[in-house]
């Protein structure tokens, strides 16, 4: 888990609008009780407008991350008609994936107003993760969501 914290701190230092969610961010709010879950990435919601992404692809190239869009390596001068429509990119940097989309089924408006800083790092809300698990309806992602209550 620590292992992100770096660029997820350069991202909130840089300015980059954005919530940690996903399992990444429950181990965040409940480390006690997810000592032993092993984590695969770090998903990520951008604000979704271009500025914003092409800040955060060059935040993650300045860190030595390479910066992919569906399989199409991307840097912050490529062009926005490669943006749209396409809602998601990954980030590698050996082992560690970071998955970010910049369009998500809940507002960024509503997640923006909820998010929470925790050691410099922005999650979304416990309930807005536990939202998009129940919708992404896994069923590890609902045995996670039963474990914790939520």
């Amino acid at each position: 888990m620590e292992a992100y914290l770096p660029i997820l701190r350069a991202l909130s230092d840089a300015g980059v609008e954005y919530a940690a969610i996903g399992t990444w961010a429950l181990k965040a709010y409940f480390p006690a009780k997810m000592t032993d879950y092993l984590l695969h990435d770090c998903d990520v919601v951008l604000a979704p407008d271009e500025a914003n992404a092409r800040l955060t692809i060059a935040v993650l190239t300045a860190q030595h991350w390479e910066v992919c869009i569906w399989g199409e390596s991307v840097d912050a001068r490529t062009p926005a008609s490669d943006f749209v429509g396409k809602y998601y990119m990954r980030a590698m940097q050996g082992n560690l994936v970071l998955d970010l989309t910049y369009e998500c089924m809940i507002e960024w408006a509503q997640m923006t107003s909820q998010k929470t800083n925790i050691a410099g790092v922005w999650l979304a809300a416990v309930g807005d993760i536990a939202q998009l698990k129940r919708c992404k309806g896994t069923p590890q992602d609902l045995a996670l969501l039963e474990a914790l209550a939520l």
